[in-house]
C-alpha cells in the first residue's frame, strides 16, 4: 500500500479505468492526486514557405474556461471516490507525460497509477504512447492497467465519466 498515489486522468473512460486499482493501491490514511494536465495553447503554426510563423494564443476567457473544466472534472471524479482515501485535485498544463513526471516527483508520490490505451503498431507511432513515455522517465513505480472491453462499457456509463475531453 502507498500513501501518496498519483492519478492523471485525461477524462477518457479509459483513463478513468484505473480509479479501482489506484483507490485499492493507497494505504488507509493515504492520499490520492488526481491530475489533468491541460495541452498548452498553440504557440506557433508556420504559414508558408519562407513566412513567419503565425502566433496563435487562445482568447484568456477560453483558457481560463478549459482550466475550469479540468478542475470541475476532477472534483466530479473526487466526489465519486468518497468514502476512501483524502483525494487532491491537481490541474497542470504542458506536455502531458513530463507534467506526469513532474508533478510525482514535486509530490513525493509512491506510485503512479495510470491507464494505458494499448497501442500498437501505426496507432502507437502516430499517436505515441504516454504511458510509455512514463514509465521510462518516471523514477516512481508506475502501475499500468490495460481495461478490457467490459471495464471500458461500465466506466463509460458511471456518472463521474463526462467522456473524451481535449488533452
Amino acid at each position: 500500500m502507498f500513501d501518496r498515489v498519483i492519478v492523471p486522468l485525461d477524462g477518457s473512460p479509459t483513463s478513468e479505468a484505473i480509479l479501482p486499482a489506484a483507490r485499492a493501491a493507497a494505504a488507509p490514511g493515504g492520499q490520492l492526486h488526481l491530475l489533468r494536465v491541460v495541452p498548452p495553447p498553440l504557440a506557433a503554426i508556420g504559414v508558408g514557405f519562407g513566412d513567419p510563423a503565425a502566433v496563435f494564443v487562445p482568447p484568456p476567457e477560453d483558457d481560463a474556461a478549459e482550466w475550469a473544466r479540468a478542475e470541475a472534472y476532477l472534483q466530479r471524479i473526487a466526489a465519486h471516490l468518497a468514502p476512501g482515501p483524502a483525494v487532491h485535485t491537481l490541474v497542470r498544463r504542458g506536455r502531458t507525460a513530463d507534467e506526469i513526471v513532474l508533478a510525482a516527483r514535486e509530490l513525493g508520490a509512491e506510485l503512479i497509477a495510470m491507464s494505458t490505451h494499448g497501442r500498437t503498431g501505426l496507432g502507437l507511432l502516430v499517436m505515441g504512447s504516454v504511458a510509455g513515455e512514463v514509465v521510462r522517465s518516471a523514477q516512481t513505480p508506475v502501475l499500468l492497467v490495460r481495461p478490457d472491453a467490459t471495464t471500458l462499457k461500465a466506466a463509460d456509463s458511471a456518472p463521474a465519466s463526462t467522456g473524451p475531453q481535449s488533452g
